[in-house]
């Protein structure tokens, strides 16, 4: 609960995705014991759910109050938008070592014409990948139930409709039914639920690296600075480019002001850039995120 909390205030989005995932936990629960109720798991997901609640409670009411008492009704789209692309866990990102090969280069750009440039970052690495190829080829029957979490995550970062190389397809996905329910709804950026994904995959690596070593003992240190070498060029980026950290002019009047009790729109809306402004002028924000330092 404590921890579900801590990631709602890193982005609100996963608060939704987190209750998707004790979701699924539980249908896992259902499916080990073989029946529909399991109260045990019931009453440990009520009881996260309600400490997360308590904890974002200051910040969730008077969201919840203004959502309830206000005429204007915003329907959010990017469902079909924010999503994975299919070849976007397999294919290396624009700033990987191996980003200059054609074929590579090609897809990334496709891909990013097909969706948004960074919300495409899904990229679960070859080395990774490998190693939880070994873990399923030595265990496969233990394995069986991370593989199902990490597939079933990737499926639903892949958002409403399937995205291959950059080309949108109408294949309707699971993650349509949350583009109808209430509260799931708001969740409108699908590719970020990867995270767990991630975490599956982590389960499935450290497994590869267990059976590895396992394998060949002898080679043991030597096997294990390999893969440390293997993952960490995997994700090594190349990109150096750096954004300006700088305060424009324009917003000294605003840091001057005597008047406290206002906040800041910024016109033209120019993306991100006017987030970052705001940690560094220290008023509130009217449009983007939940204004803070």
């Amino acid at each position: 609960g404590i921890f579900l909390a801590l990631s709602a205030l890193c982005d609100w989005n996963y608060l939704v995705y987190g209750f998707v995932l004790m979701a699924l936990g539980y249908a896992y629960s259902a499916f080990c014991y073989r029946r529909l109720i399991v109260h045990t798991a019931i009453k440990q997901i009520i009881f996260a759910a309600a400490v997360c609640v308590f904890l974002l409670s200051p910040w969730i009411f008077p969201m919840v109050k203004i959502v309830l008492t206000t005429p204007f009704k915003l329907n959010l789209t990017g469902q079909d938008l924010f999503v994975a692309d299919l070849f976007g866990f397999f294919v290396p990102t624009d700033a990987h070592l191996l980003s200059k090969i054609e074929w590579i280069r090609s897809l990334n750009l496709k891909m990013i014409a097909g969706a948004n440039e960074w919300e495409k970052a899904v990229y679960l690495g070859w080395a990774n990948l490998l190693l939880a190829v070994w873990a399923l080829k030595k265990d496969f029957r233990r394995m069986l139930p991370y593989l199902a979490g990490l597939l079933a995550f990737m499926v639903l970062a892949l958002g409403t409709v399937l995205h291959v190389a950059g080309q949108k397809y109408q294949v309707p996905l699971p993650y349509t039914v949350f583009q109808h329910l209430p509260f799931f709804s708001q969740a409108r950026i699908p590719s970020r639920i990867v995270v767990f994904a991630y975490l599956f995959l982590g389960v499935l690596a450290g497994f590869g690296i267990r059976h590895l070593f396992a394998s060949s003992k002898k080679w043991a240190s030597a096997a294990f600075l390999a893969v440390f070498l293997l993952i960490f060029l995997d994700f090594y980026s190349v990109n150096a480019v750096t954004t300006p950290v700088k305060l424009p002019a324009a917003y000294e009047a605003i840091q001057k002001d005597p008047l406290k009790d206002f906040a800041v729109l910024d016109v033209p809306w120019d993306g991100a850039r006017y987030m970052m402004y705001q940690t560094m002028h220290g008023r509130p924000i009217v449009q983007g995120y939940l204004g803070r330092r």
